[in-house]
């Protein structure tokens, strides 16, 4: 099975642009976990699938890259394949391209399986045969998992986990981390284009639990954790980054 050969259509609509008509970071996390679903559904992956299993996917890093703003609301459409297993981890490309047939963003995320029963990494798990050791093609080179903090943060606000942050796995869902950065950014940074998004899953976030988010800079991009108050650590990283001819 070529994965790569099977696309989607997914439709831009107004809650997925901000105030300045620009796509929210998270949009980009909502496509792709929209195309994430429907492709690991018909190879009976998904999340209910897994879940039969005892499984569930974990996201642990993703990055995605920008190439160009939508046109409006425009149909988009989108391909992912598995494309490595190494060790525990399993990576996943994503392309989206537009109407013109235009790449709009492109991406990788990194997952591992955990068990549903023990909350720990499922070590040993393959995935299907006719899906074959991964299509060796990737739209971003040089990505791990996670990235290097920088050293120098400020304290930007404490935040509370509400009933509207989970998800059907029992904690934060991966696509509010990106929100929580979102929200720490100043009306001058919403107006610059993002360029690339990095995020990294490290620590679950629970109902009720309190947090602090932190804010530093370094070059073009602006670094954003949050940390759990209830043990001091941190939850997660993540990296908005502008064009080099707009980060001033």
């Amino acid at each position: 099975m070529i994965e790569a050969a099977f696309e989607y259509p997914v439709q831009l609509v107004g809650n997925d642009f901000s105030e300045l008509g620009m796509l929210k970071p998270v949009t980009y996390q909502n496509l792709i976990q929209q195309v994430a679903e429907r492709h690991l559904k018909a190879l009976h992956l998904d999340t209910e699938d897994m879940a039969a299993c005892g499984l569930a996917w974990v996201l642990v890093g993703m990055t995605i890259e920008v190439s160009r703003a939508p046109h409006g609301m425009e149909m988009l459409k989108g391909k992912t394949w598995h494309s490595q297993q190494n060790g525990a981890y399993f990576r996943r490309e994503f392309d989206f391209y537009g109407e013109d047939g235009q790449r709009v963003f492109c991406g990788a995320s990194f997952s591992v399986l955990l068990d549903l029963k023990r909350r720990t990494i499922a070590r040993h798990y393959t995935l299907p045969q006719d899906l074959g050791p991964g299509y060796p093609e990737f739209v971003l080179d040089h990505i791990r998992p996670a990235f290097r903090e920088i050293e120098q943060y400020q304290a930007v606000e404490k935040r509370k986990v509400y009933n509207s942050f989970m998800d059907c796995l029992g904690h934060v869902n991966n696509t509010r981390y990106c929100e929580f950065a979102f929200d720490a950014l100043t009306q001058q940074e919403k107006a610059r284009p993002i360029s690339r998004i990095a995020i990294n899953f490290v620590g679950e976030l629970r109902a009720q639990e309190e947090f602090t988010v932190y804010k530093g800079y370094q070059g073009n991009t602006v670094y954003i954790k949050g940390v759990r108050e209830a043990d001091g650590k941190k939850s997660f990283d993540v990296a908005f980054s502008w064009a080099q001819e707009d980060a001033g």
